[in-house]
């Protein structure tokens, strides 16, 4: 166990470092240059998380895991710390790129015979999982976006997902497709959006297409395992969303605006999708039999709905319930065809600490029959609780029941417990 922690503090320690060098290099110019309404800006965000986690009760075995994760993303554009309302074309305009490193054995939850990762990070190694040139509407209406990138968070996503910690439930309502480009599988795509989830009467019409094709999906570089076969193949996709009301969120008698790094729950909001892929191995077949996954054609259709709890129930205290759920329409070729989640967010539930979030959620997951016979469906209860320390730091301790690991049925309920720390370094 001391050897874990040491670990982790060298770990934490080496990445800051790396971490302020790569701001220190990439803003030379920016932070000796003289202020001018025509520069092209540069903006860094750095991002890191760790999720120590074990298990006491229930599995295969009683151990533990600690899985740390860096992100680093770059945007250079005109735009970028210019008032929207003023934005000319070329402010509309930026490119970006992002990276993952992911340190930590991504094997868990198999050693205890769950069928998810119990942490939000899922495998070690680096990535590159953005590399775009995008148009972003502003006060406008039209969005664009082209390069390497992956599905979600445009696609497939609601940040409510993101007060969780379980991948069943901080993911793309667990879908479970090879060769979908989920994070941090990446691949060329391009992605095209018109309106506005806030500010438009309407919401946003988002139509993206993705190349399923493993030389394009930088799953695998650097020193990342290879997690998919050689296939080909293309994926289409369609979304609707819109939020319901206004940026600002009311608690008793304080306004908090949504963007303030976290301070508030997510927008109530509204989300419907689905896409259409096809993929084959090495360019003919219908299953890649080594890894017992089959490919081919699949259709999914998937949606979510945020409601605040106060707008039920009357309340002073900021909460938001959720409903998400997924519906695979090919068995033969989806190892998880069905999806379903509730979940309920509370914010300021103790006196004095309005930024502090309590988070409860419940999910499943049903396995295909054709694929895995006999086995049904496992299931996901978090109870979070996360501790705002600063607009830039959270802590999150949290536990876990996974009911009916692995779906067999041959498994005792699991009992994790664990803990999140969150930085936003710059």
């Amino acid at each position: 166990m001391l050897g874990l922690l040491g670990n982790f503090q060298s770990m934490l320690f080496r990445n800051v470092v790396i971490s302020a060098l790569f701001f220190a290099i990439l803003n030379t110019n920016k932070i000796f240059a003289q202020e001018k309404s025509d520069q092209i800006d540069i903006s860094t965000d750095i991002f890191y998380r760790s999720q120590p986690i074990f298990n006491p009760v229930g599995g295969f075995e009683n151990s533990g895991s600690i899985l740390q994760g860096l992100w680093l993303q770059f945007k250079l554009g005109k735009g970028i710390n210019k008032n929207k309302a003023l934005w000319r074309e070329l402010d509309h305009w930026s490119i970006a790129t992002r990276l993952a490193i992911v340190r930590g054995d991504g094997n868990y939850y198999q050693q205890i015979g769950a069928a998810y990762p119990l942490q939000t990070m899922t495998s070690s190694g680096q990535w590159l999982t953005e590399a775009t040139i995008t148009r972003e509407p502003g006060e406008g209406n039209l969005l664009f976006k082209a390069g390497i990138f992956t599905l979600n968070p445009e696609f497939m996503d609601s940040n409510i997902f993101n007060n969780y910690v379980h991948s069943a439930i901080n993911d793309t309502f667990n879908d479970e497709v090879l060769g979908v480009p989920i994070a941090p599988l990446a691949a060329t795509g391009v992605m095209l959006g018109y309106g506005n989830a806030i500010g438009s009467k309407y919401g946003i019409l988002k139509f993206g297409a993705f190349g399923i094709m493993p030389t394009n999906q930088f799953g695998v570089s650097y020193s990342a395992k290879n997690p998919i076969p050689d296939l080909s193949g293309g994926l289409a996709i369609i979304q609707w969303e819109k939020q319901f009301n206004s940026k600002e969120i009311k608690i008793s008698n304080t306004i908090i605006k949504a963007s303030n790094d976290g301070a508030a729950l997510p927008m109530p909001g509204i989300m419907i999708g689905g896409y259409w892929s096809k993929s084959y191995t090495n360019g003919s077949g219908s299953s890649y039999q080594a890894i017992n996954v089959p490919v081919g054609e699949n259709r999914t259709l998937y949606g979510s709905i945020i409601l605040p709890l106060e707008s039920i129930i009357p309340s002073n205290v900021n909460s938001r319930i959720w409903l998400a759920g997924r519906i695979g329409l090919d068995m033969e070729n989806n190892p998880a065809p069905s999806y379903a989640g509730i979940g309920l967010l509370r914010q300021g539930l103790f006196p004095g600490r309005p930024g502090d979030v309590t988070g409860i959620a419940a999910v499943t997951t049903g396995f295909s029959q054709n694929i895995t016979p006999g086995s049904t469906q496992e299931s996901v209860i978090e109870f979070n609780h996360r501790i705002r320390i600063s607009s830039k730091i959270n802590i999150k301790p949290f536990v876990q029941l996974i009911i009916n690991p692995g779906g067999t049925g041959d498994l005792s309920p699991i009992l994790a417990p664990g803990v999140e720390f969150s930085a936003s370094i710059w």
